[in-house]
């Protein structure tokens, strides 16, 4: 955990570090289980250093998968831990269905897998699920096309990370998802996309 000065408040911590966020996500976070199980004196000091230590990780994904996995009930100390192997379809269900598509992630589900993980890449207005950022044919970078143009050259059947978060079917499973950011330019277009899936798609 982070050390913090005795004067430092909560809310000033909360608005410097996520100014992006607004205040109904502000709130989500401090109504969520495990914080409103925090009490006492320390109990805005607590709130503080996870803030912080959520923030600072070296991956801002993880910030938000962190935040989505504390949302669970809290266990009893003494009650132990479910043990389970995963069943993780890799881009979906490839081996069946072309990958990264949204028919793989189907597939994927029909199957029984418990997570999905996928790849993203980088276009000029957007992020697309796709295993590779350079098209070797052509030698050119996704990052320099846009989203059309880039499914032109590497497949119209790969949808956007928006589109796939639209997905009814992917959304009602109640399929986990895997992340797969083949770079670092993505991170803070993947984490938007994901609280607007959250917040408007009910995921």
């Amino acid at each position: 955990m982070y050390a913090l000065p005795s004067q430092v408040n909560l809310d000033n911590v909360l608005g410097s570090i996520i100014p992006e966020f607004s205040e109904h996500q502000i709130d989500a976070f401090l109504n969520m289980d495990c914080v409103k199980s925090y009490s006492g004196d320390d109990r805005d000091r607590r709130i503080q250093s996870l803030m912080l230590e959520l923030y600072h990780s070296k991956d801002q994904l993880e910030f938000i998968a962190k935040i989505s996995s504390l949302t669970a009930p809290l266990k009893s100390p003494n009650e132990a831990p479910e043990r389970k192997v995963l069943s993780i379809g890799h881009k979906g269900a490839e081996g069946h269905v072309k990958g990264n598509t949204i028919a793989s992630f189907h597939r994927a589900i029909e199957l029984g897998a418990d997570m999905i993980e996928f790849d993203l890449i980088s276009c000029s207005d957007g992020v697309l699920v796709h295993h590779d950022p350079l098209h070797e044919e052509t030698g050119k970078w996704t990052y320099s096309m846009t989203t059309e143009e880039a499914r032109k050259l590497m497949g119209s059947d790969h949808p956007t990370l928006k589109e796939m978060l639209q997905d009814r079917i992917l959304r009602d499973s109640g399929v986990d998802l895997y992340f797969d950011l083949k770079h670092t330019k993505i991170v803070r277009p993947t984490m938007y996309a994901i609280l607007e899936a959250v917040t408007r798609e009910n995921w």
